[in-house]
Formats: C-alpha cells, structure tokens, sequence
C-alpha cells in the first residue's frame, strides 16, 4: 500500500482542524508551574505552564479576560490553574494554550525550595554585604565562565575589548542548564579563582526554569568561597538568582557585566592627565611655598645672625662716631670762633695794635696818658711813645 503524500502546510492545517474540533481540548483546566511569565505593552499575557516533564506556550490575550486572577499577582514560580483552547500556529509549528483565566493555586514546589535555599543561605550570611569583595578598578586578566555557542560571549568581548582593550580575556566553556551545568560552572571557579582579578559568570535570558542551575546551593558555597570577585550576570534585568544574591556584584545583563568589569581606557587616559596636570600643580605650590617658607626662615636667620648685629653694631658705632665727630667739630669751630673773638677783641685792646697803624702813645711827663686835645696845653712837653722807641715833644701851639 502505497502512503499519501501530503505537503508541510496541509499537515499544519489537518493538526489545526483536529484541535479546534476536540471539544475536550477547546475547554481545559491545565494546572502546573507558572514561567516566563512578561505582560506585552499591548495587554496580551504570555506565559509558560510546566512540570517536570513538559512546557506548553501560552497566551491570554486582553480581551479575553474572564475574571480570574490579575496577572499582576502572579509570578514565575507559581503554581496555578490555566482555563482555555488548545490551538495550533501553523506558521511555528507549535501548540499554544489561549487562556481565557489563570487562577492562582499558591507556590510551586520547584519556588518554595528556592525560598528555602535562599533562607538558609541568608542565615548562614552568604548574601552578608560584609563579605562581598571590591572589583579591581583596573583588572589585567579577566576570567568568563558562559557558554561559548550563545551571543553572551560575543557581547562581553565586544563590551570590553571597546572599553578596555589592554585586559587579558580568559574564557571557561561551560553548561549554563541542564544536569551537567552545575559541576561545569563549579569547575570554571576553581579554574579560574586566584588566577584572573574579575570572574563574570553569566547566561542570557531564557524561562523561569532554565535558571534553576543559578538557584542551586551548592553553586551557591562554590561563589561564596571563591577568593576571586565575581559578578554575577544571569538572564535578563527582571530575572533574579541565589547566584546574583551570592556574588560580589550583580549585573542585570552580561552586557552590563562587561561595563562594570573594567573601565573606559580614553576616560581613564584623561584622568590621569587631569590629576597629572593637578599633581603638578600641586607640587609647584608645595614648591613654591616651601621657598617661601625657606627665604623667611633665611630673613629670620639672618636678624638673628652675630655677623648681622656685628654689621648693625658696626653701622651704629659708625653712626655713633660720626656724631661724635661733627659735634667735636662743631665744639671746635665754636671754640675757634670765640677764641677769633676773643683774639679780635685783645687786638683791638692791645696797645701796639696802635703801633701797627703808625700811631703813637702820648703821655705828659709825669706819666698820665694824653688821649685828647683838650688835655693838652701850650708849651707842654709831652712823651711820644711809638713802637720802635719814644722822644720828647714840646707843644708849641694848640691848633
């Protein structure tokens, strides 16, 4: 017997039809774990329901609310009854549930361990702040534990080889989910620890449930113990890990890791010329003050100096003498200029100064000076005294 053959898409809308004329299917309660739960700008809901076993796609669009529950107090990790169709997208090749309610039928097993996991760690002071350890500010080598097949890798390299060029980049290939994931991330610390300055361990986005390797206590000691600082960039911004809570740094995506792991090199260059240029301000006003410093010490010395007071003492002594030296002077000519006087006055007192203007001495015969006419008489004999000898005179007539 010969099979039909049929092409992709009439399979595609034989499934569609088989399911939209199952009436069991066209008005189901499903119960399980609610994941990845994201509200759409538009309203519409989506979401994953699971178990240990599978994971079915949902939607409730806005629409088609009925009454249950509101999103808003739902999270990953719930465990909760979806009412709604089985449908299928012949252009995806997938079954979605559309849900018309979700009801909320408290945490699920696989969230109440992570609530456990996290108490005892908080207990113990693993998340304490007092542990964690500061990033290096300018890192040599860098070590990242991820996947090498996703693009988390490729947007760390990017993110830093751009802003830091000069880091050594050491990758440890990894299992970011699945059973083998935690000993392989475990192994990179223990590689890389000691070894490298910054470990980012990061993953990108995915559902509720591909994370769980993050929530794992042993995974938990494995960061806690690590001596080196690591920064722990799992998932997407709203996703959150007991790695996150352990690790020295959080960063909400790897990109964001990569930016916290190392600085800008420009920015760096220019600050280093701007403290440069401000150290050497600096040091020239040191400079610059400790001459000054040094020259009034100098100046200060130097009043102090016996050469100093022996110069002053000299200048003053100088002084002192010169004072001396003009009143003595001054004494003299005063002397001198009373002693003329004087000498002036006995000139003009002395009787031969008579003699030096050819003048002479009278006198009558018995000795009495003739110094006017009116002493004189006819026939009178005088004295003549002059300065070389005197002679007799007889006065014959008064004129």
């Amino acid at each position: 017997m010969r099979l039909r053959t049929i092409k992709v898409g009439e399979l595609g809308e034989y499934i569609s039809q088989a399911l939209r004329n199952d009436q069991i299917l066209q008005n189901i309660y499903v119960e399980g774990e609610l994941s990845n739960l994201k509200i759409h700008s538009s309203g519409n809901i989506y979401f994953s329901i699971k178990d240990e076993v599978t994971k079915i796609q949902c939607i409730m669009f806005r629409d088609a609310f009925d009454g249950g529950i509101f999103p808003d107090n739902l999270k990953d990790g719930d465990q909760i009854l979806c009412r709604g169709s089985i449908n299928f997208y012949k252009r995806e090749g997938s079954v979605t549930i559309i849900a018309s309610s979700i009801q909320s039928l408290g945490e699920s097993l696989a969230y109440q361990k992570f609530l456990e996991s996290k108490s005892t760690l908080e207990k113990e002071g693993v998340f304490d702040i007092a542990n964690k350890k500061a990033l290096p500010s300018f890192p040599k080598k860098i070590g990242i534990i991820t996947s090498i097949t996703g693009a988390v890798i490729r947007d760390i390299y990017h993110v830093i080889k751009r802003r830091y060029p000069c880091v050594e980049l050491i990758v440890f290939p990894a299992m970011v989910q699945g059973e083998n994931a935690i000993s392989d991330i475990i192994a990179g610390l223990k590689t890389l620890d000691n070894q490298v300055d910054t470990i980012i361990l990061a993953r990108g986005g995915g559902a509720y449930e591909d994370l769980d390797v993050f929530n794992s206590i042993e995974l938990a000691y494995a960061i806690f113990n690590t001596n080196t600082p690591i920064i722990s960039a799992v998932g997407h911004e709203t996703d959150f890990t007991i790695s996150d809570l352990v690790a020295d740094v959080r960063a909400s995506t790897p990109s964001v890791a990569a930016e916290i792991a190392v600085p800008v090199l420009e920015e760096v260059r220019q600050k280093v010329l701007g403290n440069r240029k401000l150290l050497n301000g600096s040091i020239n006003a040191l400079v610059t003050n400790a001459e000054n410093k040094i020259i009034a010490k100098r100046n200060a010395l130097e009043l102090q100096s016996p050469y100093r007071k022996l110069t002053n003492y000299e200048h003053f002594i100088k002084e002192k003498a010169g004072r001396i030296e003009a009143l003595f002077l001054k004494i003299l000519s005063d002397k001198k200029d009373a002693l003329n006087q004087k000498i002036m006055r006995l000139n003009s007192a002395n009787p031969n100064a008579v003699f030096e203007l050819g003048g002479a001495y009278l006198y009558s015969m018995d000795e009495l000076q003739v110094d006017s006419i009116k002493n004189i008489e006819e026939k009178m004999e005088l004295l003549v005294t002059l300065k070389d000898g005197q002679f007799i005179v007889k006065v014959m007539e008064k004129i």
